[in-house]
């Protein structure tokens, strides 16, 4: 008599059944997966962030190809403003034209074996030579300050290590100074 209850009783409320069984159903696959949620929050989370880093990779990439252009023609332009340790005479014609623009007089110019300032630890540069000078100019004050003015802003990349300035003498006309300059030119690797 029971079963007979219980099945009369199942086929008028079907819906009923149906819908208490499924929320039990659920239940019980919500109580199982309740101890992975932070688990799957955590995965969830470093996906996004993965697909906005491949978001903005695509976004930069785009115009890849003028960027690298771009820097292809900035290299070389950087090219064109090196010097060669092999070219002395060209090299030393540079300083001489800086002397005559500045109004100065070179009394003696060396390039160097090493770099100015080889004793001091300097940053170390493996694409491209750094090429040293000693450089003694005569000239007024002013005048030399437009000298070194025009090395460090001229066509090739100077760097000036130490300059020291002192009295020409009494042979030296209109209280002229010398000028002693130790730099460094970034230049080609040989």
């Amino acid at each position: 008599m029971k079963k007979e209850m219980i099945s009369a009783i199942l086929r008028q409320n079907r819906t009923a059944f149906a819908l208490g069984a499924l929320a039990f159903v659920f239940l019980v696959l919500l109580i199982v997966r309740i101890p992975k949620t932070g688990e799957l929050e955590r995965d969830l989370e470093s996906e996004r962030m993965a697909l906005r880093r491949m978001q903005q990779n695509i976004a930069q990439g785009a115009d890849l190809h003028a960027q690298l252009d771009l820097l292809n023609e900035q290299v070389a332009q950087i090219d064109d403003r090196l010097m060669e340790r092999r070219e002395v005479a060209v090299n030393y014609d540079y300083f001489y034209r800086m002397e005559e623009a500045a109004g100065v007089r070179i009394q003696n110019i060396q390039q160097q074996a090493q770099a100015a300032g080889a004793s001091v630890t300097l940053p170390r540069i493996e694409l491209y030579d750094v090429i040293g000078y000693s450089v003694t100019a005569q000239g007024g004050f002013e005048d030399i300050v437009d000298f070194i003015q025009k090395l460090v802003t001229g066509r090739h990349f100077v760097r000036i290590q130490s300059l020291n300035l002192g009295s020409a003498g009494q042979a030296a006309p209109g209280g002229h100074l010398n000028a002693q300059i130790e730099l460094n030119v970034l230049g080609r690797k040989p």
